[in-house]
């Protein structure tokens, strides 16, 4: 850049000693130097593509670089060591209750159903604390809500979480397929109160976390790809996106084995999950739509697999997921302090 506008002061020089042009033509062949000095210097500085490229792939692969927090740290030794286990431990609680048992805790069970969720109910922590955080998210990602109520409640009165998760209802402007037509029917009304609720509140942090699973579109066999929920999600973004002081999008746990299929017949071995590719296609997707927020994308994996990768069904004594998908609540409650720790490294909060 100093080269270059040395050379253009030269040129004024010697340009206009050896030519008598009129002035505007002067102006005009300056401003034309200028531009190039512009595109020059900007095609210099700017992330290459390559550059870009990089760094989503290497969301993809699994390990981000990043440094584990103390508490992540702890719990990859744990998985590790899970991952190498030959004999199932004595889980506390059974992997049998988790699997028949509630996929939600009793405090988090009545805020993800069709009806509005109650404002008192369904928040945790006072009104005067200084970080508010509202949850979107489907009955995937509704997970969260649990360990995020921990969050608050043992925050000192610094954090308060309110939850609008619904099961079945991915927050995006188009409208997905679901089994239950009443959480169908009742999905673009609760989209709309989320919206309302956004606008009233002005959250200081959304939190939006949603199944990385195959969908289609509702009433038609159209699959959801990574461009269509990326362009659906920027679209209900764009409505929220002056209330909203940041967004943060927290990845679902990576989906896995029917562990009711594996255990106790297999041996713990033969019960690992590997990360599917379609989770780490929506992973980047994700990542790339947090980006044009100004927003987080925070990796689960931490939290479940070694090295993004493996992922065992139980860590120390306590199975992580009561089928493909959910997180089973016990787990929850285990790795909250992580969760925290983490949320907090990346800046959430």
């Amino acid at each position: 850049m100093t080269a270059l506008w040395a050379r253009l002061c030269r040129f004024n020089r010697e340009f206009r000693a050896q030519h008598e042009y009129s002035g505007m033509k002067y102006v005009a062949i300056v401003v034309l130097i200028l531009l190039i000095i512009g595109v020059s210097a900007y095609t210099a500085t700017r992330p290459s593509a390559d550059v870009q490229d990089h760094q989503s792939s290497v969301v993809a692969d699994g390990d981000t670089g990043a440094k584990p927090t103390p508490l992540t740290a702890a719990l990859s030794q744990e998985i590790q060591a899970a991952l190498k286990a030959t004999q199932w431990p004595t889980l506390e609680p059974s992997m049998e209750s988790v699997i028949t048992g509630p996929s939600l805790p009793p405090e988090v069970t009545d805020c993800g159903g069709a009806q509005f969720p109650d404002a008192l109910a369904c928040t945790w922590g006072p009104f005067t604390a200084k970080t508010h955080i509202v949850l979107v998210a489907d009955s995937v990602g509704l997970t969260y809500a649990a360990p995020l109520r921990e969050i608050a409640l043992n925050s000192g009165g610094q954090i308060q979480v309110h939850t609008e998760a619904m099961r079945g209802c991915s927050f995006i402007d188009d409208r997905i397929a679901t089994t239950d037509k009443s959480l169908l029917d009742a999905c673009p009304a609760r989209k709309n109160h989320v919206i309302d609720v956004i606008n009233h509140w002005n959250p200081d942090v959304l939190i939006i976390s949603q199944s990385y699973g195959a969908r289609t579109i509702a009433g038609s066999n159209q699959n959801v790809t990574t461009g269509l929920w990326s362009k659906s999600m920027l679209k209900i973004a764009e409505t929220i996106r002056n209330r909203v002081k940041k967004f943060v999008f927290l990845s679902p746990p990576p989906a896995g084995i029917e562990i009711s299929e594996c255990y106790p017949a297999k041996a713990p071995a033969d019960c690992v999950s590997q990360v599917p590719k379609l989770w780490r296609s929506m992973a980047v997707t994700e990542l790339e739509i947090a980006k044009s927020l100004n927003g987080l994308w925070i990796d689960s994996r931490q939290w479940f697999c070694n090295n993004g990768k493996r992922c065992p069904s139980f860590v120390g004594s306590i199975p992580t997921k009561r089928d493909t998908v959910f997180m089973a609540p016990p787990y929850g409650e285990k790795i909250y302090p992580a969760i925290e720790e983490s949320l907090r490294a990346a800046g959430v909060f």
